[in-house]
């Protein structure tokens, strides 16, 4: 979501204290955990099979959030 990400949550009523824990605190130890896990991956399986792993989570998110766009409306 990007730059469009503060005015979504504000929309939504969230405070600007909450955003800015949810976007810095919570998002770098995300990172960090994704870090490590990748690494682990790329340690037990190899670069290509996590990368396939890899390709095959974001093709999963992606058609959950059309199956979500068909299910809910707004």
């Amino acid at each position: 979501m990007g730059p469009m990400a503060s005015p979504f949550y504000l929309e939504k009523g969230y405070s600007l204290k909450e955003i800015g824990y949810v976007v810095k605190v919570v998002a770098v130890i995300a990172a960090i955990v994704g870090f490590f896990v990748g690494g682990l991956l790329v340690k037990k399986l190899g670069v290509k099979l996590t990368l396939i792993i890899g390709a095959v989570l974001v093709l999963i998110t992606n058609l959950s959030f059309l199956w979500l766009q068909r299910k809910i409306r707004i």
